[in-house]
């Protein structure tokens, strides 16, 4: 195996590791054991392939693929096995809209899924992961920050796919200059 295909490795293992927690209690240590790999193999694939240059377009829509499958499958068991009341439902519903509008417009536009990493979309990964363990103690309060976050992050990432001229999978917001 060539080394430069670890950190697509390890964003295979998120994937495994993500679908994995539809197969474990949500309130057991194996679920907690398993949202811990994914977090820290979410911040490892792209440490590693940026420190060593092994950055690829197939390793950044495998990232982007891990982190959606995460992220689903934690949404999916917010909503199966806790109570969210119809706002939230609704608003996390609207966040699934802008950013399902905003692969859309990217695809028309560059014909290809253009999904880039920004700061606003990292903090709501980051935000989303960290809502797991507020669950016992301040989950509606935590679930508000995350949604506003999200709600900023799928805006932008829209403004992104109207406004941008090339797709820049590493724009880091819409203030910024692309990197290329």
């Amino acid at each position: 195996m060539k080394r430069r295909y670890i950190p697509n490795l390890i964003s295979v293992l998120r994937i495994l590791a993500s679908a994995a927690l539809f197969a474990v209690k949500s309130d057991s240590v194996m679920f907690y054991c398993l949202v811990i790999l994914c977090g820290l193999s979410d911040i490892a694939d792209g440490q590693i392939a940026r420190r060593f240059g092994w950055q690829s377009d197939t390793g950044a829509r495998l990232d982007t693929a891990a982190d959606t499958v995460f992220f689903t499958v934690i949404i999916i068991n917010i909503f199966v096995h806790h109570r969210l009341s119809a706002a939230a439902a609704i608003y996390c519903a609207a966040v699934f809209c802008i950013k399902a509008i905003s692969l859309t417009v990217g695809y028309i536009r560059f014909n290809c899924i253009y999904a880039p990493h920004t700061v606003l979309n990292k903090l709501t990964g980051a935000s989303l992961f960290m809502l797991v363990f507020t669950i016992e103690f301040a989950f509606r309060y935590a679930l508000v920050s995350v949604c506003v976050v999200a709600g900023a992050a799928a805006i932008e990432e829209l403004a992104l796919a109207v406004t941008v001229k090339y797709p820049d999978p590493d724009k880091k917001s819409i203030l910024t200059k692309s990197t290329g």
